[in-house]
């Protein structure tokens, strides 16, 4: 049985899926299995274009699973196919545009085998983020805790839902993912995780995060994404402390807010920004965020 499995969800084009594998095929930890969920329709010309990159991995390397869905069904849902698949004691999920550093595996589980206890579960590590492959931003603020607020909040800096490696154990005991959330499907599944573990930060960059902006929502579908969220987590958000709710729905309906802003919107951005500000919420970074969003309208 391999010590880790490593859990890829993929759906459209597979324009980095190559350098992806590769990422995880050449790990210096090599006592892994690769698992590509591919959740493209079977009649697409992404089916078709994944099916022949993923082939060429599987039979020329044994770890290398591929596991086709009947139907488009989502991201959470290919990660629990993948979960269910995967023959792992750890797991490390990687979404089909990003990349490892050679040596993610080998730290990642290095530390968590050392410190694992009934706490600690996880970990998470440095990123550096790229647009048009080219480098923008490196995060290196990871630390040791319990980030089940600042999850409810939707600020904790995980960076991608590359950056989670738990014990599968873990993944079990919180039945996985759900699969009713489209979007925010990272954060859901870590706030049920911190509800019961904490997670290992590694502050070395060990895993490149690509965007492209292209796949942001509609402030509207910003709205409906928030709504399902905050409803679904209520119950827990209602025994956080006074000033912890109103960080958690302040910092949600700021990032709406911005969204409108983005759009030209500024009635339906300020409605949420007086929202923001009628929960304390009104920060000095909150104010420098909302002008430079429109010194980027004015331009």
């Amino acid at each position: 049985m391999p010590e880790i499995s490593v859990i890829l969800p993929t759906y459209g084009e597979p324009d980095r899926l190559v350098t992806t594998i590769n990422s995880v095929i050449n790990q210096s930890f090599s006592d892994i299995e690769l698992i590509v969920v591919d959740d493209n329709n079977p009649t697409s010309e992404y089916r078709n274009k994944t099916s022949d990159i993923v082939k060429v991995f599987a039979s020329q390397d044994k770890r290398v699973r591929y596991i086709c869905h009947d139907h488009n069904k989502n991201g959470s849902a290919a990660r629990n196919t993948g979960i269910r698949e995967s023959k792992g004691k750890y797991l490390s999920f990687l979404d089909s545009d990003d990349e490892y550093a050679t040596d993610r595996l080998l730290k990642c589980y290095n530390i968590l085998k050392e410190r694992r206890d009934k706490e600690f579960q996880g970990v998470y590590t440095g990123c550096e983020f790229r647009r048009n492959g080219k480098p923008y931003h490196i995060e290196t603020s990871m630390a040791d805790g319990n980030y089940l607020v600042q999850c409810l909040a939707s600020t904790f800096n995980i960076c991608s839902g590359s950056n989670i490696f738990i014990t599968k154990e873990a993944a079990l005991e919180i039945n996985g993912f759900d699969e009713s959330f489209i979007r925010q499907q990272d954060i859901e599944f870590l706030v049920r995780f911190f509800q019961h573990f904490s997670i290992l930060g590694i502050k070395e960059v060990l895993l490149v995060k690509n965007q492209d902006g292209k796949n942001r929502p509609s402030p509207e579908k910003l709205e409906k994404i928030k709504a399902q969220f905050l409803k679904t987590f209520e119950s827990c958000i209602k025994i956080q402390q006074k000033k912890d709710q109103d960080y958690i729905y302040s910092h949600h309906y700021q990032q709406i807010a911005e969204q409108y802003l983005a759009v030209g919107n500024r009635i339906k951005a300020l409605e949420y920004y007086n929202a923001v500000k009628s929960l304390n919420g009104y920060s000095f970074k909150c104010i420098i965020r909302k002008y430079c969003y429109l010194l980027k309208l004015l331009r």
